[in-house]
């Protein structure tokens, strides 16, 4: 298979060896990394090498755009993670019927746990902060007050992210929170959520750092 770029299209090739005509399909930069698995047909030359293969490239790649991803890492030749994509570790799909094996989309690489931490944080540092405003009790004493809703929120988010994959189906976004939007925003969340962990550790409080004005202007 080969990829051929020009100025303003990108478009995929894929040759079979059973038949020498090729079929060229117009492929648009965001859809590159699914107009690349056309070639994967049998009989096909496509170059597999450092893609992932398992939940990640079924599930997250189709979707993301500008977003980093893990597509460029070699994954081939860990032991364990070829082992969390196999059939053997991932019976649950003959089970249960399911597209793709939950130890398959849980694993690092896979197409969960990114995402479900992103949602997590967006959701924790919200929280977090208005409990703090609402309340006073930092973030330490959040947990030690409610463990059991938290405990309950954190799961049903972990389900909500977990459903979808097993199930073959990718996130979908809009116009305004694209998929690649919302791995962003949650990435800068995970950075903010570990800041409010560590300013509370050090000083007992988050909000109480912030500056006089700060507080004012947001009603604090």
């Amino acid at each position: 298979m080969m990829l051929l770029s020009t100025r303003h299209t990108l478009v995929c090739s894929a040759t079979s060896a059973a038949a020498p005509k090729r079929s060229i399909v117009p492929c648009s930069r965001k859809s590159l990394r699914v107009c690349a698995k056309l070639g994967d047909q049998p009989g096909s030359q496509k170059e597999t090498s450092g893609a992932d293969q398992g939940s990640f490239g079924k599930i997250e790649a189709p979707v993301r755009d500008t977003a980093p991803d893990g597509l460029k890492v070699n994954v081939e030749d860990r032991d364990t993670d070829q082992f969390l994509r196999s059939k053997e570790a991932n019976k649950d799909t003959e089970w249960f019927g399911t597209e793709v094996g939950f130890l398959d989309g849980m694993r690092f690489y896979g197409a969960i746990p990114e995402v479900n931490n992103c949602r997590l944080a967006m959701l924790g540092f919200f929280s977090a902060i208005v409990a703090e405003a609402t309340t006073g009790l930092n973030l330490f004493q959040q947990v030690q007050a409610a463990p059991v809703p938290i405990a309950a929120v954190f799961l049903t988010i972990t389900a909500a992210t977990t459903i979808p994959v097993v199930r073959g189906l990718p996130r979908r976004g809009n116009s305004v929170f694209s998929p690649d939007a919302e791995l962003i925003n949650g990435r800068l969340a995970m950075l903010a959520f570990l800041s409010i962990v560590t300013v509370t550790a050090l000083h007992g409080s988050y909000l109480d750092t912030w500056p006089f004005w700060v507080k004012k202007t947001v009603g604090i």
